[in-house]
């Protein structure tokens, strides 16, 4: 690791004062990109990359049109991905990241798929 990258790892928030026990930000209206950088080390995902973020941003810009959570397929597509894998293929991982609230049940995740549970 190069000596620029580790200083600016040290200077990243810690999550866990943020974070509820599912590793989602208690409150979202405090997203940043530092704090996603931060959740980004936690969830083992290391430096976030450009395609990182545009998929990030994408994700953020859904749910605020939406208040959803888009499929994994609609992300790829849109974001013309073949697959969006770049947060090891779990969906949760990139939701968490990009500071969207917790689903609380709404969405019950499966190893390959997604599936929406509306009361």
């Amino acid at each position: 690791m190069s000596t620029a990258v580790a200083t600016r790892i040290t200077t990243i928030p810690r999550t866990a004062d943020c974070c509820d026990l599912e590793g989602y930000l208690k409150d979202p209206s405090q997203w940043n990109w530092d704090l996603a950088q931060a959740m980004a080390i936690d969830e083992r995902l290391g430096e976030l990359t450009n395609m990182h973020r545009r998929v990030i941003e994408y994700v953020r810009e859904y749910y605020e049109v939406h208040r959803d959570w888009p499929l994994p397929a609609r992300i790829a597509k849109d974001v013309g991905f073949k697959r969006c894998d770049l947060f090891r293929s779990d969906p949760e991982i990139l939701f968490k990241v990009a500071g969207l609230p917790n689903p609380h049940g709404h969405i019950v995740w499966d190893v390959r798929n997604l599936y929406h549970h509306r009361a």
